[in-house]
Order: C-alpha cells, then sequence, then structure tokens
C-alpha cells in the first residue's frame, strides 16, 4: 500500500530542547499531521518555572503552523504562538497580565532516523514586539519577517532531539 503525503513524517513525539547558553532543557511535545500542519506545546506554556524567572521572559501559548519536506527525512516548519507579559516582571512596571508583548515565529529543521522514530534538528526564534499590548496590523506581523537559514550555528538556535510517542 502506497503512503499518502506525510504519513512517515506524522505522529506525536516527546521533545527536548536546550536553551542556547545555559544547561536548561524544555520538554515539549510536537504533534506533526499529515495533512502538513502541526502543533507542540513546551513547558514554557501557560507558565514558566523557576529557571525562567528572570526578566524578558514571556508566558506564551502553544505554537502551530505547517510543514513540507524538504529533503528524503527532513522537514521544514514555519510555527507561530503569542508571547504575553509576566506579573512582578521588571520589564512589567504595572504588574500587567495578559498584555500581548510579541508575536513570535519559528523555523524549524527536523531530519528523521532511518526508522522515522527520532528526530533531530534546531529551531530559530524570531519575534515582532507589540507596542502597548495593541496589535497594529501590517508593522506587527510575525509573517513579514524575512524567513531566515535556520542552521544549528544560527545564532540563538534551539537544539533538539525527540522520539516518536507510542
Amino acid at each position: 500500500m502506497a503512503r499518502g503525503k506525510g504519513e512517515r513524517f506524522s505522529g506525536t513525539f516527546f521533545v527536548e530542547f536546550v536553551v542556547p547558553g545555559t544547561p536548561i532543557v524544555l520538554p515539549s511535545v510536537a504533534t506533526i499531521h499529515k495533512d502538513g500542519t502541526g502543533m507542540s506545546v513546551d513547558a514554557t506554556d501557560g507558565g514558566l518555572g523557576p529557571d525562567f524567572n528572570a526578566p524578558g521572559f514571556f508566558v506564551n501559548t502553544v505554537s502551530q503552523g505547517n510543514w513540507k519536506r524538504t529533503g528524503k527525512r527532513t522537514i521544514i516548519s514555519k510555527s507561530v504562538f503569542f508571547n504575553f507579559l509576566k506579573p512582578d516582571d521588571p520589564s512589567n512596571p504595572d504588574n500587567l497580565h495578559g498584555i500581548l508583548a510579541s508575536i513570535s515565529k519559528l523555523t524549524t529543521v527536523a531530519h528523521y532516523d532511518e526508522r522515522y522514530e527520532t528526530i533531530h534538528g534546531q529551531v530559530c526564534e524570531q519575534m515582532a514586539f507589540v507596542d502597548g499590548g495593541f496589535y497594529n496590523p501590517g508593522e506587527d506581523n510575525p509573517l513579514d519577517l524575512p524567513d531566515i537559514d535556520c542552521m544549528p550555528e544560527s545564532s540563538g538556535a534551539f537544539l533538539f532531539t525527540g522520539r516518536r510517542i507510542r
């Protein structure tokens, strides 16, 4: 039986991201749908752990987007998620919660092993900052950010490994 688009690539994976320049590893769950869409959730979504109490970290949403095959066992995906100000953060002097701070655009390159059971690769993040919590169409759209070549040596690239959940 012939396999349809994405059947080998699709599935749900437990993924571990290494935060650049730190010993911190973020657990994540990524689902790649055979129709070319996908989503992921990680340990920072909806709340941050003690390793992320430094100023400048946000509470963020689930990432959603699309992917396409770029090699025999390689895909690239583009996805977006929202970042909100944290209460009690020095960058949030009015102690506001739930105010949109930025929208992130992720470029992810994932390589599969020969059995499509494990993945590894890198994620590069770009942010479109939102002024005063109000989204300005035409100014703050993260899809207007130029595409980047997300390579392992890219500044700020998050490296990851993952294993299919069975």
